[in-house]
């Protein structure tokens, strides 16, 4: 997990049935939290090929240096809605 001292570098942990999946953070290093093209671990966080049936979902923003705990938007996409390339071939 990436994070430091500067504010708007938020990092995310996400639990399923309690049980914690990870944490991600964005990044504070250089300018690319503050450039226009979006990439993976700069300006986003993403959690992929996870499983849930019947079980909750909890994402925790924690706060930046600044104290602040931000979170911009969420997209959750069924595995059914993918085409079937991407579809996940296991659980994590």
């Amino acid at each position: 997990m990436r994070r430091g001292p500067r504010p708007g570098s938020p990092s995310f942990e996400l639990k399923r049935a309690g049980t914690s999946l990870g944490k991600k953070g964005t990044t504070i290093w250089g300018e690319g939290w503050y450039s226009s093209a979006w990439a993976e671990g700069d300006q986003y966080v993403r959690f992929r090929h996870l499983t849930v049936t019947n079980q909750s979902l909890e994402l925790i923003a924690y706060p930046d240096s600044a104290g602040w705990a931000s979170l911009s938007g969420l997209q959750i996409i069924p595995s059914g809605s993918l085409p079937r390339t991407n579809r996940p071939s296991q659980s994590c």
